[in-house]
């Protein structure tokens, strides 16, 4: 039989060509399009409908963007939460629950992650340079007479647990953070939601790591708020889905096994942060307690709850 080579070399060309586009551009495109900005202030409420009491903050990001914020005042010296929303959200999405916080007394800042909300069209990057704009906003009301800086805490969900426990953990006037469907490791996720969202195998969604870097300069191994905890001895208390399907539930198993201060996992049965909407009576109560034992001392035990 004589081989045409040629026609070997052509449909070699094709296969690598596919192979490339399977490798290379699809971990780039599914990287790309989880990255792009997401606004949707204009369908949400603000606190004039709440009748609340609040100042707009406005601050710009290391890297130029603007950033927007509510202040929700609470008590003369009273201490503050931060409310920080996730993927997809903004600070208008955590009124309902702000409004719960701010009847204690306590201020409420909320601010717009890029990319979300009223802040700049920033590419996402699921924690890292939203922790840098955390900051930056958070700066602002460090500098206020009428709030305790010296007692906060923090209630991330999703996304917003990630940047905020970068942003805020090493800080001594943090007492404790509540995170509502977080995960422990940036490039853990990746390969999880690869695999599970959209049908790739479990070691390609690992590789398709590398793409985080082709876009953010870092490696995806920056975000880790389970690293960041297990160095820490601030009280935590973790709400996290057994079913979720956007974080799997072993994301926060693996991210409250490494937790090295005051600890706990509530679970529930609903979708996606969805364990407030499954039971909003007892999720407000554990979170005003623990609150309140986080700014009466500062290890507080989410246990006692």
């Amino acid at each position: 039989m004589i081989l045409n080579f040629s026609r070997i070399y052509f449909y070699s060309i094709i296969f690598f060509v596919l192979l490339a586009i399977f490798f290379i551009f699809i971990p780039l495109y599914l990287m790309y399009i989880n990255m792009l900005p997401m606004k949707t202030y204009n369908e949400s409420p603000a606190p004039d409908d709440f009748n609340m009491n609040y100042e707009k903050i406005t601050a710009v990001s290391f890297d130029g963007f603007e950033l927007k914020a509510w202040l929700i005042k609470g008590k003369d010296s009273a201490p503050a939460v931060i409310m920080v929303h996730g993927k997809g959200g903004n600070k208008s999405g955590l009124l309902h629950l702000a409004r719960i916080v701010n009847s204690k007394g306590y201020h409420v800042l909320l601010p717009d992650l890029r990319g979300h909300g009223e802040s700049g069209n920033a590419l996402m990057t699921f924690g890292l340079d939203e922790a840098k704009d955390l900051e930056t906003i958070y700066d602002s009301l460090k500098r206020r007479g009428n709030i305790d800086s010296s007692r906060v805490c923090v209630y991330a969900q999703s996304m917003g647990s990630a940047a905020s426990v970068l942003a805020f953990v090493n800080k001594s006037e943090i007492r404790g953070f509540v995170i509502d469907s977080g995960f422990d490791s940036l490039d853990e996720l990746i390969a999880d939601v690869g695999s599970e969202s959209y049908g790739l195998p479990h070691w390609l969604g690992k590789m398709s790591t590398w793409t985080y870097r082709v876009f953010t300069g870092h490696s995806a191994s920056e975000v880790n708020p389970a690293e960041l905890l297990s160095r820490s001895d601030k009280s935590v208390l973790l709400f996290h889905s057994k079913n979720d399907r956007v974080i799997p539930f072993r994301r926060a198993l693996s991210l409250f096994e490494k937790i090295a201060g005051p600890k706990r996992l509530v679970q529930s049965e609903a979708g996606h942060t969805g364990a407030w909407g499954e039971n909003p009576g007892e999720y407000e109560k554990k979170l005003l307690k623990f609150f309140d034992g986080c700014f009466s001392k500062e290890h507080f035990d989410p246990n006692s709850i």
